[in-house]
Parts: structure tokens; C-alpha cells; sequence
């Protein structure tokens, strides 16, 4: 960041100071006038934003294992939940190569919806579970790609019933008819949050919990692989909210923090993934896949004034430096990596489970980890009862003290599997943070 633009964020900053849930006339005005004369100043911005979009045409290099995916999923029936979502509809794509017997996605509709040819479709809300149950016995899929998920943090915040029904109820929906009718194999696609040992955010936590589900239902016996991605640029929230913002009379468009870095991957790369996972789906314990290297970190500030440079209705933009909304965590808590192997493995992978973690045998840039979850007894069962329950009586206040609830026995869970050294070095380091863990207990002997 050059010396001018840092000069011009902190005025920002200074005369709308960050935490306001609304700003009035003065201060939209105020903040238009800096994001004029910022949009001038950020010489790197254009490229920036070049750059990011560019990540969007990224794959993996599948080649070394066509044969093997051929026959995983040549002539084999396939389910894809969400199908019709970025991730979903590029994943049906690329099964379409390997020549399955069919391919099926249930979906809830949406406007953007563009079938892919050669695929069935379904409209099925994964909150149904009757629904789901019935139309997954007639599909009856030998394998099941489950990528349905309120993706939005920020919304998950402002519709928490909605958020843990799809995300946690829906997930359960899916593996209940997963079972019902022996589905070989069983993916589900995650996301990097899910790293994280504790938080109540919505959509983080949401997708740790239906992270144990999975585990549970490969506990079992059954093949299951998940695949754990980073902010996917083909369906980006970031440029989502900055096109919103224009398209309102006040133009204001929200950042976080005007130095903040984040990893993003491509949509394709998302669907290969998947595809590896179900690859190498075990019976033994639930593993995940994640790329190992992502590229250099895209520049928050950067992106959003170069897609406003690129807008024409870009001279409206009024940027406000509005701090850490709910749903958004200020960087990685203390202990969430090992230094003596973080720097060798994807940052999508916790310290407990990097002790697991191996290059992927077959696939370049993917590294392959168990997910540090035992088998929880029927324990994840009943919590997400009583999510279901507290969303069902239309209480949000209940359904986030349900998932604060879940989430601290998905920690107790993952800790209870960490090696005693690893344990007590991750204690160590945020205590000298001045953290506090949720959870002091002793790993299994």
C-alpha cells in the first residue's frame, strides 16, 4: 500500500469511524469524496484485480489419475446436491467426462439457473427431509457429491434458522438417504473455516458440525472423502457485495479491513477436488483433501477498487471501513498452526490434523489429511436435534446457543484426539497470546 493510499485510508477511517451499522448523508458524502480520490491513487488496484480474476481459470493437474476416475465413476449413478450452484454445475461437467451411467442434482430453484445438458434435475430443498429421502430411494446413486450450503457468512448472521437448516439439518437429510439406500460413496464439500477448533459463527460452525455428521456416517463403515475449500472467485461474496452496493442509491460498499489477505482458488479446482475425494474415499477414517499451495493471498482493498474502477457505475462507490462484521473472524486464533510444519502444507489444515497430513499420491498440489474428529457416539445426533428443534420453533437466539453448543463439543472432540505433546504446545501458544481455549482436557491416554 503506497504511502498516499495509506494517508487516504486512514482518513477514512478517521472521519467514519469503523463499527456503524448505518451511516447518515454527511458521512456517505464524506466517504465518496476519499473513495474518488482513492480509486485515483491505487496504482496496483487494476492489476490486483486482473490477477484475482485470473484465479478463476486455475485447474489441477488431473491427467496422472484419468484412469482411475474413469473407473470410480464410469457407469456409475451420481447424485450432486446443489447442482445447480457454481461449484455443483462445473463439478456435473466434469463428470459428464468420465462417462456415468447418469448424473442427477437436486436443487432449490434460483434465477441464475442454467442446466447442463446431459444431467437430471430435481427441485428438492435438502430441509426436507422427507423429501430428499424419497426421491434419493428412487435415484438410488452409487455415489453422493453433497455441495448444497448457505455459503454467505454475512447472511448465515442475519438468517440463522435458515443458515443451520441447510447447512446442518440438510446435511443430516443427505446421509439419512445416503443410507437408506447404501450409497457406496459419500463426499462432501467443506470449507476452510471448518479448520478453525472452536467459533460460533453461523456458517463456520455450521460447517464444522455437518463436517462430524460426515465423519459419523464414515464411522460406520462407509467411504466417505471431504474436500475443504478457500473463497472460490467463480462465486465470490466480495465482488457479489460490491456489485449490490452500486446497484443501491447510497453506493456504500462495506471492507472489513483495508489490509486484509485472503487465499482464493477456482471453481474448477473446487470440483477436482471433489472428484480426488471421492477418489480416494476410505472406510477407515474420514479424510479430507485441500490444495496445498494457493497462490500469493489476494489484496481485500485492491480487489474491491479495481472492480470499482471496472463498474460504470464505479463513480458512485462510497467505501466504508466498517471493522469485523459478525460472521467474519479477525484472523487465525493462536495454536491453529503447527510452525513446525505450517509452512509445508495447505493453509486450509489445522495443527491436529497436519500431523496426519501427506502429499496426495497421485495428485500434485493436494495434500491429504484425517479429520480430527472420533466417532461421536450418537452424540452429533442428538445436538443437532435440538438445533433442528430451536429452528423449528422459529428462535434464533435458541438455534445460536444450540450451535454454540455443538460447536464446543466438536472442539472437546478434536482435542480429545490430539497427541498430548501437540496439546499442550497449542495451549501454550495461545496462553501466550493471552487466548483462552475452549476446551483444558486431557487427550486420551
Amino acid at each position: 500500500m503506497s504511502a498516499v493510499v495509506r494517508k487516504i485510508v486512514e482518513e477514512m477511517t478517521e472521519v467514519v469511524p469503523p463499527g456503524q451499522a448505518r451511516l447518515d448523508y454527511r458521512s456517505r458524502e464524506h466517504l465518496h469524496r476519499l473513495t474518488t480520490l482513492l480509486v485515483d491513487a491505487d496504482a496496483t488496484a487494476e492489476a490486483e484485480y486482473e490477477r484475482y480474476l485470473a484465479i478463476a481459470d486455475r485447474g489441477l493437474d488431473t491427467a496422472p489419475v484419468h484412469d482411475r476416475l474413469v473407473a470410480a465413476y464410469g457407469g456409475q449413478r451420481v447424485l450432486v446436491t446443489g447442482g445447480t450452484g457454481c461449484i455443483g454445475s462445473v463439478l456435473s461437467r466434469e463428470l459428464l467426462a468420465f462417462e456415468p451411467a447418469e448424473v442427477f442434482c437436486i436443487y432449490t430453484t434460483h434465477d441464475d439457473f442454467v442446466p447442463v445438458p446431459g444431467v437430471v434435475y430435481v427441485d428438492v430443498d435438502i430441509r426436507d427431509e422427507a423429501a430428499v429421502r424419497d426421491v434419493v430411494g428412487r435415484m438410488r446413486p452409487d455415489v453422493v457429491f453433497h455441495c448444497a450450503a448457505q455459503r454467505s457468512p454475512g447472511l448465515a448472521e442475519r438468517e440463522v434458522a435458515r443458515t443451520l437448516q441447510a447447512n446442518v439439518v440438510g446435511t443430516r437429510n443427505v446421509l439419512r438417504a445416503a443410507r437408506d439406500v447404501d450409497v457406496r460413496r459419500f463426499v462432501h464439500a467443506s470449507t476452510g473455516k471448518a479448520m478453525r477448533y472452536y467459533t460460533t459463527d453461523v456458517y463456520a460452525a455450521s460447517k464444522k458440525v455437518a463436517e462430524w455428521l460426515v465423519a459419523d456416517y464414515g464411522a460406520e463403515g462407509r467411504a466417505t472423502g471431504m474436500a475443504r475449500f478457500t473463497h472460490v472467485v467463480d462465486n465470490a461474496v466480495v465482488l457479489e457485495n460490491v456489485e449490490n452496493a452500486l446497484a443501491r442509491p447510497d453506493g456504500v460498499i462495506r471492507v472489513h479491513d483495508p489490509d486484509l489477505e485472503f487465499y482464493a482458488q477456482s471453481a474448477r479446482e473446487s470440483a477436482q477436488l471433489l472428484l480426488l475425494a471421492g477418489l480416494d474415499a476410505a472406510t477407515d477414517r474420514p479424510h479430507g483433501l485441500a490444495i496445498r499451495s494457493l497462490g500469493e493471498p489476494a489484496r481485500l482493498l485492491d480487489v474491491v477498487v479495481g472492480k470499482i474502477k471496472a463498474s460504470p457505475r464505479g463513480d458512485e462507490a462510497a467505501i466504508y471501513l466498517s471493522g469485523y462484521d459478525k460472521g467474519y473472524e479477525r484472523g487465525n486464533p493462536p495454536g491453529l498452526y503447527d510452525p513446525e510444519n505450517a509452512t509445508e502444507l495447505s493453509p486450509l489444515v489445522n495443527a491436529i490434523e497436519a500431523a496426519t497430513a501427506v502429499p496426495h499420491d497421485a495428485a500434485d498440489n493436494v495434500d491429504r489429511f484425517e479429520i480430527a474428529l472420533p466417532p461421536s457416539g450418537g452424540d452429533v445426533d442428538a445436538l443437532v436435534d435440538a438445533i433442528d428443534h430451536a429452528c423449528a420453533v422459529g428462535d434464533p437466539l435458541d438455534a445460536s446457543a444450540e450451535l454454540a453448543r455443538a460447536a464446543k463439543q466438536v472442539a472437546d472432540a478434536m482435542f480429545h484426539r490430539c497427541p498430548d505433546p501437540l496439546f499442550t504446545r497449542i495451549h501454550a501458544m495461545a496462553a501466550r497470546a493471552d487466548v483462552a481455549l475452549p476446551t483444558t482436557r486431557r487427550p486420551a491416554a
